[in-house]
């Protein structure tokens, strides 16, 4: 402080001059190691699109009149809320958009493939199962045949319920033909549900699913067994450290005890 003078405070610099260079709290960020450092992987573009077959790439128009087909609405794993459109008996665990191509192709089906899409009702998907396909319903209700009398519903789908308490097949299919002709919404509709029925009964016997799964299946075993190994290694090194400090209370309890005598 200052001298009083005049009822006034006169207030005395006792530091350097200057509040001197400003400090970059984000100075020491530049020190990390590079294999300490997180790297994002970059996003990739959701519009990456691939046709099957190769020979329709320039040739069909997947962006008019298509309707789309994502994994969540045939996996069994999945609510009604997040999107699955047919019963749980008629559908298939967590199959992916590749497994729905394979089972189209097996049909002859015209496609295409939009990878890193992402179903906007289902988040978890968005990074766990990406993908959706888009068909021409069209096309597709010509080869299998789908009306709109009950054939649209197999015997297991019609008479098994969802776990919310109702039948996944009175849930509206919303990819119909709106404001149209209703038979042509009914027929598209039906067509639609029969469709991934159809896919949803193939899946389980591709052979790219079913060598996917082993490879899941055989890597989640070795992951387990390095689990168990670590977790053996962690209670043996526990029980060690305690033997020894015990030992070593004990030889000094002798030591003590035979400089006494």
């Amino acid at each position: 402080m200052g001298k009083k003078g005049g009822g006034r405070v006169r207030v005395k610099q006792m530091g350097p001059k200057g509040m001197g260079a400003p400090v970059n709290p984000m100075a020491e960020l530049n020190n990390i190691a590079p294999e300490d450092q997180i790297v994002f992987p970059p996003r990739p573009d959701s519009s990456v699109t691939h046709v099957w077959p190769m020979s329709a790439t320039f040739t069909l128009n997947y962006k008019e009149g298509f309707s789309s087909i994502w994994p969540t609405y045939l996996d069994s794993t999945k609510t009604t809320r997040h999107g699955r459109r047919i019963a749980v008996a008629d559908a298939v665990p967590e199959p992916t958009c590749l497994d729905i191509s394979e089972a189209l192709q097996t049909m002859g089906i015209k496609h295409a493939i939009q990878p890193y899409k992402g179903l906007p009702a289902d988040t978890k998907s968005r990074w766990d199962n990406p993908g959706r396909v888009l068909i021409d319903m069209e096309e597709a209700a010509e080869k299998i045949g789908s009306g709109c009398g009950g054939g649209a519903s197999s015997g297991a789908g019609a008479s098994s319920s969802s776990s919310e308490g109702f039948d996944a097949d009175a849930v509206p299919d919303m990819d119909g033909v709106l404001g149209g002709d209703s038979n042509k919404s009914c027929v598209e509709g039906n067509a639609k549900k029969a469709l991934i029925r159809e896919i949803a009964r193939i899946i389980p016997t591709l052979p790219g699913r079913v060598q996917r799964l082993e490879a899941k299946k055989k890597q989640k075993e070795l992951e387990d067994k390095k689990d168990k190994e670590r977790a053996a290694k962690m209670v043996a090194a526990k029980s060690g450290g305690g033997g020894g400090a015990g030992g070593g209370g004990g030889s000094g309890t002798g030591g003590g005890s035979s400089k006494k005598k």
